[in-house]
């Protein structure tokens, strides 16, 4: 079965990407978000992706070049693509 890249990935009608997608985990769809979905984002041209991992309170970024980064988030999180982005932990983990 053929699966499309997910629906913020798909270069739509103004043939934009996001630069920056942040996907929660869970286990009902860690597997797809890991897997086809994070490889669908890649395809797609999105430079940087976040899976957010609140199982184990960590981050780990897929920047467009390649780079992988995991780590735990002690205060706040930055984005390195997104210069002013800055996520306080507490509002990454709250739930």
């Amino acid at each position: 079965m053929e699966r499309r890249a997910p629906a913020a990935a798909r270069r739509g009608d103004s043939g934009r990407v996001p630069d920056l997608v942040v996907e929660v985990l869970s286990p009902g769809t860690r597997e797809n978000d890991l897997g086809p979905k994070r490889d669908a984002y890649g395809r797609a041209g999105v430079r940087e992706l976040w899976l957010v991992d609140p199982a184990v309170k960590r981050i780990t970024v897929f920047a467009g070049d390649g780079l992988r980064s995991e780590r735990p988030v002690e205060s706040g999180f930055e984005s390195a693509l997104l210069a002013d982005l800055t996520l306080d932990r507490a509002l990454i983990f709250k739930f």
